[in-house]
């Protein structure tokens, strides 16, 4: 993934109805897949397009999205702890595995 933000994004893991889903706090972005390895790539992907997007259309990365609606902020407050995904992971993108 190309450099995302200088700012930090939280990102909540969680099981839900049999696949792994991976939520953006500061900004309304998820993904979801069969496997942890595979929600990884998942949301490195959907972060570079909606980087680029918002680079097109408001000339800086993330401009325009709104934050993940509360209840995922509350999951990260309840957090079981960090989670480190394998394969590089941006500097600026901290993990937490939720309940």
């Amino acid at each position: 993934m190309s450099e995302t933000s200088t700012a930090r994004i939280r990102v909540v893991i969680f099981q839900e109805g049999g696949m792994w889903v991976a939520q953006c706090l500061e900004y309304d972005i998820g993904a979801q897949a069969v496997s942890v390895d595979k929600l990884h790539e998942r949301l490195a992907v959907a972060l570079e397009a909606e980087r680029q997007e918002s680079l097109a259309r408001n000339g800086e990365p993330f401009a325009g999205i709104a934050p993940a609606p509360e209840h995922f902020h509350r999951l990260w407050e309840k957090r079981l702890g960090r989670f480190e995904p394998e394969g590089p992971v941006e500097p600026n993108i901290e993990f937490a595995l939720c309940a």
